[in-house]
């Protein structure tokens, strides 16, 4: 209840009343206390607001002094009207308090609608979301459903059907394929699904790859992989591949007789049946039959096995060339007078006559709209009149020089044609008249023949020049240009013929002097070399590569051409090796020193010697300061070659060390040694990490896999093994290969392929479950074998030259996809990782 100066008054009232009785009290008991000291004591009471003491001892201090009742009056009025602004302010604070709580209540209020309005529309998103994704999920269902349906509806239903391991199985498959691994990824999906295989007609020869630094680029660098397939007597007049690649067709300048190389340089195949010199040869676009035109006025059909099928009828002597159409349906043959089209039976359907004249070159359009004949030094165009087999002269000209090939562009607009003048010319068909659109003049005698290449997207011309140039064609604007650098170029004989194969990644040539070649089209050619090899390095950075020749070090690149030669001051050299920037060599020799050489500069960096008669060092792959030497003690040395320094001498066997070879990540050194053993060391600790036995000779090299996780060592009992790092032999890839003791192994492709070559000549390539997928024959004791990056090329140091060997891809891929079994063993599975 709030205490008024009203309620204070009446409270005075009721007292003054009881006020007989309080002096009655008095009087019987007398004031104990002074009135002043109880006046201050009231006031200081009030002043802490403890208003009731206060009023209390007002009362005392009037019952001690009733004189001072108007004092004590005066008092209690202040100290009421002190109490009510003092509970003024308490109830305002109150009040003040109650409206900043009422506010926060409403704040809270409004979070709490916002938070919940947030939650709304969070969920709201939520679910239009979650109603996006099943509407892409059911997208997505039925896309594959209509697919699946369109493949298989019993497919669908199967690939459903599998289990987790299966479709986990077969995701790795697919990453291996994608990697290149392709036994693992063909065993792993054939463990699978036995009869529905993973990788089936997915296999391309770009998926072999080796990425080893030390090897040759055949992107920059190629051969003939074929080398010279044979010196014939007679000249070769052309040659054609079969569309499927699979086979060539070869013609002579004076012989009756066509050959069919099958898998050129191994089966050759003679078509013996004309009387006369064959001029003309061609596949039919299927290739399934050849059909060849003879001196004799004879034209014959012969299957792909060279069977003799039939002959055409009603031919005219001096016949000269021949050509079937794109839809082979039609062939066009050119003799004296006359040019004629038959039906691929052989029956004559139609007659163009050209008077006094002898047609040399025939040639169609993609879809017979056009006729090209040639004769003297005259071109004639003809055109097709309706749906109906006739065709009339549009066009003709004669030029100042003769035409060796003619060939419609792949729309049937440009023509290209060879000269005797050194050059090639592009005319374009406009309307009735035949418009020169560029002459390519860069050869410096004689065009021989210009081909597009099947897709139309390169020229490649041959010349007395001794040179073949590739083009690139740009078919919208009609301009050829000269692809700089690339030239197949012989030494001493015109290239008489150059085309493309039909799968477009060989080119093929052939010299006056009657040698057929093969060339990696996209890359300069690495000529054959002879001499005698030793202890061949090849550049990481260059493509260069080093070896001894009597008392002197010398670096030659891949054209034979030497680069630097200079006198390396020791006795009987064992090893070479670059660095991995290709700038220092290191030579080690039987006179115990090491020696760093800047080849370049012919100066020597650095001497060491040991006292060892036999030293093998190589370089860090990552840090080329740091050298490995193996020695005839046993010992292995790490040695800063730029501190002069050795960092670390360990006791690894107890015979003298063969080779030793880094990890390409440098974690880790394989040594090789006649103690029938090879080591793995630490490179980081110098700590052994294992020692492999089994061999039952010398080990000649131990090598790492590109991945480190395998190794392989090759002997003189004849054998590779295969080892994993954790030490356990894996297998022994041929017992009865080679013949003679190995003298080096090493790993090709995704880890998966190896390669081994030996003294007896033979350099072998197998997978990694041991079988033999390819054999090299070079009848020289082989020194050394590095493949190309791409695998597509070995070069192969003997000692008697150097071979560039074709490595059969599409055979290797071929005996991989027949590796497959119905089941994995448990050395299977751990061979795969899978367990």
């Amino acid at each position: 209840m709030k205490f008024t100066i009203l309620s204070f008054w009446l409270w005075l009232s009721m007292d003054s009343l009881l006020l007989p009785f309080k002096l009655s009290a008095q009087t019987v008991s007398p004031c104990p206390q002074d009135y002043n000291r109880l006046i201050q004591l009231a006031q200081k009471e009030g002043e802490r607001e403890k208003y009731a003491a206060a009023i209390s001892l007002l009362n005392d201090a009037e019952t001690c002094d009733p004189s001072k009742e108007n004092e004590v009056d005066t008092k209690l009025v202040q100290l009421a009207s002190k109490w009510e602004n003092t509970q003024r302010r308490a109830i305002n604070m109150a009040t003040n308090a109650i409206n900043a709580l009422n506010k926060e209540k409403e704040k809270i209020i409004q979070q709490k609608e916002a938070a919940e309005r947030s939650s709304f529309e969070a969920r709201k998103r939520e679910l239009e979301a979650l109603e996006r994704i099943e509407a892409e999920k059911k997208q997505r269902i039925a896309a594959i459903y209509q697919k699946n349906k369109a493949d298989s509806l019993s497919s669908f239903a199967l690939q459903q059907q599998m289990n987790i391991e299966k479709r986990y199985l077969n995701t790795q498959a697919d990453l291996l394929l994608e990697q290149g691994d392709l036994v693992k990824a063909f065993r792993i999906s054939e463990y699978a699904r036995k009869n529905d295989s993973l990788i089936k007609n997915n296999f391309l020869l770009n998926k072999i790859y080796y990425h080893q630094p030390f090897q040759i680029d055949s992107q920059k660098f190629a051969a003939p992989f074929y080398g010279i397939v044979n010196n014939f007597d007679e000249s070769i007049r052309d040659i054609q591949f079969s569309p499927d690649n699979t086979q060539l067709l070869l013609t002579f300048e004076k012989q009756s007789n066509l050959l069919i190389l099958e898998e050129p340089g191994h089966e050759q195949i003679f078509v013996k049946g004309h009387s006369a010199p064959i001029v003309a040869a061609q596949y039919s676009p299927d290739g399934e039959y050849i059909f060849t035109a003879s001196m004799d006025s004879t034209i014959k059909i012969w299957n792909r096995d060279a069977l003799f099928l039939s002959n055409f009828k009603g031919l005219s002597g001096n016949l000269r060339d021949l050509q079937i159409s794109e839809n082979g349906r039609y062939v066009l043959t050119g003799a004296y007078g006359e040019a004629k089209i038959w039906d691929d039976d052989g029956n004559l359907l139609l007659v163009l006559p050209v008077p006094n004249q002898q047609i040399t070159k025939v040639s169609w359009s993609r879809n017979q709209k056009y006729i090209l004949l040639h004769y003297g030094n005259t071109i004639e165009v003809l055109q097709r009149k309706g749906n109906n087999l006739k065709y009339k002269s549009i066009f003709s000209k004669t030029f100042s020089t003769n035409f060796h090939s003619l060939q419609f562009s792949k729309d049937d607009q440009y023509i290209l044609a060879a000269a005797d003048d050194g050059t090639s010319r592009i005319w374009q068909i406009n309307g009735r008249e035949l418009k020169e659109k560029m002459v390519l003049k860069e050869h410096q005698s004689a065009v021989n023949t210009a081909y597009f290449s099947s897709n139309y997207k390169f020229i490649i011309t041959a010349s007395d020049d001794f040179s073949t140039k590739i083009w690139k064609w740009d078919e919208v604007k009609g301009v050829a240009t000269e692809i700089e650098g690339l030239l197949l170029k012989e030494q001493n004989s015109a290239i008489r013929s150059a085309r493309f194969s039909a799968n477009e990644k060989q080119i093929m040539t052939v010299s006056a002097e009657g040698s057929l070649k093969f060339w990696n089209w996209k890359a300069k050619p690495i000529p054959f070399f002879e001499g005698t090899f030793h202890c061949p390095a090849i550049s990481p950075a260059d493509y260069l590569f080093a070896d001894i020749a009597k008392d002197q070090i010398e670096v030659r690149n891949f054209n034979n051409e030497t680069q630097s030669i200079w006198t390396h001051q020791q006795t009987g050299i064992l090893h070479l090796d670059f660095s991995e920037d290709g700038k220092y060599l290191l030579s080690t020799g039987t006179d115990s020193t090491l020696k760093v050489w800047d080849w370049k500069e012919q100066v020597l960096m650095d001497s060491l010697k040991i006292n060892s008669s036999q030293l093998f060092a190589e370089f860090s792959p990552t840090n080329s300061q740091l050298i490995a030497i193996g020695s005839s003690d046993g010992c292995v040395r790490f040695y800063d070659w730029e501190k002069k320094k050795l960092v670390k001498e360990l006791k690894a066997h107890q015979a003298p060390i063969n080779s030793i070879h880094f990890s390409n990540d440098g974690q880790f050194l394989a040594s090789a040694a006649d103690d029938k053993m090879a080591t793995i060391w630490n490179t980081q600790t110098a700590e052994k990490v294992m020692m492999l036995q089994g061999h039952t000779s010398p080990v000649i090299h131990a090598r790492f896999s590109p991945n480190g996780n395998y190794l392989v060592t090759a002997s003189n009992d004849k054998a590779g093994k295969i080892w994993q790092t954790n030490g356990n032999q894996v297998i022994r890839l041929d017992y009865k290969g080679h013949t003679l003791g190995l003298s080096d192994a090493c790993f090709l492709g995704n880890n998966d392929q190896i390669l081994t070559t030996s003294m007896d000549g033979l350099a072998k390539i197998w997978d990694k479950s041991g079988k033999l997928l390819q054999d090299i024959t070079k009848h020289h004791s082989i020194i050394a074998a590095m493949p190309s990056y791409d695998l597509q090329y070995l070069l192969i140091f003997t000692s008697q030259g150097v071979f560039i060997e074709y490595v059969d891809s599409e055979k290797l891929i071929e005996k991989v996809n027949q590796l497959g079994v119905p089941e994995l063993t448990e050395a299977d599975k751990e061979w795969f990782d899978l367990k």
